[in-house]
């Protein structure tokens, strides 16, 4: 979660709910941020915990945009 400039998903593990993104911070800053997205709104909709950290996974690390 300390990585920078990565290419991320999210997967909602209840449905069949994903996002692909992209960040040139650290990872874990920009999970954060999801928290209180559609991406936190759609987690607690489930009425699941907002630990969506679980969900995320790198797909590619880059050296630029």
């Amino acid at each position: 979660m300390s990585q920078q400039c990565v290419v991320y998903k999210f997967e909602c593990d209840l449905c069949d709910a994903g996002y692909v993104g992209y960040t040139c911070r650290h990872l874990y800053q920009r999970l954060e941020e999801h928290k209180n997205s559609e991406i936190g709104k759609h987690v607690t909709g489930h009425g699941a915990d907002k630990n969506i950290s679980k969900n995320f996974k790198i797909l590619k690390k880059c050296k630029s945009k």
